[in-house]
């Protein structure tokens, strides 16, 4: 730090962030529709064509993916939450 913030509020500030970021994964805010994410138009063909092996994702989530037929960000965008959620629990 530059000396206007301590070590110790800049650890605690950085957490909370990071924590809130988890938070919009874990539990998503209400009115998302249950039936799979509206692919934006503003999202490019090139960037929904990308590979799940081209993400970098722990290999955990990879493999629950793969198992579960998914192989394109576009597939996972498209693929409601609850059929995410039944593969997950299925995969472990």
């Amino acid at each position: 730090t530059n000396g206007t913030v301590g070590p110790k509020e800049a650890l605690e500030e950085a957490a909370k962030i990071l924590a809130s970021y988890f938070l919009q994964i874990y539990e998503p805010k209400a009115g998302l529709p249950s039936e799979g994410v509206a692919i934006s138009p503003s999202i490019s063909e090139d960037v929904l064509k990308l590979t799940i092996d081209e993400l970098d994702l722990p290999t955990r989530i990879y493999n629950s993916l793969r198992n579960g037929g998914i192989e394109t960000l576009g597939q996972l965008l498209g693929t409601p939450k609850k059929d995410l959620m039944f593969e997950y629990r299925n995969s472990k």
